[in-house]
């Protein structure tokens, strides 16, 4: 080899180890700083994964002919548009006194809904974190979210995958248990679907219900087989549970509202935005919830807070506890979630912002 060649070769040998240091300093701070979220951060997911069906339910109607009537809510609705900046007390919410609530309460959990980030590369926001820290704090029993939990703009796995573990990682915070209405952004595709069943569901069916204590919650999937509808075998599976239990205390929590009010005649020629996506089904389910006299109703995808009583059912419309908002504030759009303390003749709903400011308080006779 000449002087010449052996030279050109040593400083090729040279360059090449020049560019491999940069690329390994490159790669470095990338998963050091989580490379726009295509590193999974390290997280135990096994010890996060609710099991859905606490116990198996068997309700015998002849049971439960006898039941006491109760008056009813004596305080009006809270329309939206009525919500000011005065609803939003100075005072913060003490957490140590469990929202001066008293002796009388069996238990509590807390609803939110609406949390995704706003794109598929995005850690959970954090509006999102704060409410999980103030949740944290009343100690409830165990929560409950209305959906759209992730974004669910891509079906890339890695990336799915990721999106549903940080969900995880930062919902591990709370003490207890907790379940998960599908959104229409967590179920968006088959691979969406598949993570969610994985590693949120457990591996169940993603509609069920469960007791606790004398109180039945139903969790409904409005994705399973047409988007924004409740259809199929899942309908008759509700139509035969609230007959069963139409004598009992019952909350539903689905992501789309039944009433919508962005969209209350369920327009759907993408001129307003969409909840449910046929009217008739839409209306069928209001049908249900009165005749069966649910008491509460629990949704999300709406960004907003909202609640009326129509008829025989409480409606909450809770969206915003970290997906920007929808309306502006006095409308509704602020960013909350809710703690629903459990008494025996009645239930108290909640709101408080994420700056633990007291929004609303309200005590609703069961039905």
């Amino acid at each position: 080899m000449n002087k010449k060649v052996k030279w050109t070769f040593i400083g090729l040998v040279l360059f090449a180890g020049v560019l491999l240091v940069i690329a390994l300093a490159f790669f470095a701070f990338i998963f050091i700083n989580n490379g726009a979220g295509l590193f999974v951060r390290e997280f135990q997911p096994e010890t996060q994964i609710p099991t859905k069906i606490e116990e198996t339910i068997e309700v015998d109607e002849e049971e439960n002919e006898t039941s006491t009537s109760v008056e009813k809510v004596k305080e009006e609705p809270v329309p939206i548009e009525e919500i000011s900046e005065d609803s939003f007390e100075e005072e913060k919410v003490n957490q140590n006194e469990n929202l001066e609530i008293g002796e009388r309460i069996k238990f509590s959990f807390a609803v939110f809904g609406d949390n995704r980030p706003n794109d598929d590369y995005s850690s959970q926001p954090e509006e999102f974190l704060k409410i999980l820290e103030l949740i944290k704090g009343y100690n409830p029993d165990f929560a409950l979210s209305t959906g759209d939990i992730v974004y669910g703009g891509t079906d890339y796995k890695e990336i799915v995958e990721r999106k549903f573990l940080d969900f995880l990682e930062s919902i591990s915070i709370l003490n207890g248990k907790f379940y998960i209405a599908p959104g229409n952004h967590d179920v968006n595709n088959k691979t969406s679907r598949q993570y969610f069943k994985k590693l949120i569901s457990n591996g169940e069916i993603s509609y069920y219900y469960f007791k606790y204590q004398d109180v039945y919650f139903i969790v409904l999937d409005a994705y399973e087989e047409k988007g924004g509808q409740i259809t199929g075998d899942q309908l008759l599976w509700l139509e035969d549970l609230l007959k069963i239990l139409k004598d009992e205390k019952v909350f539903v929590f689905l992501h789309p509202p039944v009433y919508s009010i962005l969209n209350p005649e369920c327009i759907t020629d993408g001129s307003l935005h969409i909840a449910f996506s046929d009217k008739e089904n839409q209306n069928y389910l209001r049908y249900l919830f009165n005749e069966f006299k649910v008491d509460g109703v629990f949704s999300g995808h709406d960004h907003l807070f909202n609640r009326e009583k129509i008829l025989n059912t409480t409606y909450i419309t809770t969206g915003c506890s970290g997906a920007y908002p929808y309306v502006s504030k006095d409308r509704g759009g602020f960013y909350h979630f809710l703690i629903i303390a459990i008494e025996n003749d009645n239930w108290i709903s909640t709101v408080i912002d994420v700056d633990r400011k007291l929004v609303e308080k309200i005590t609703i006779p069961f039905n």
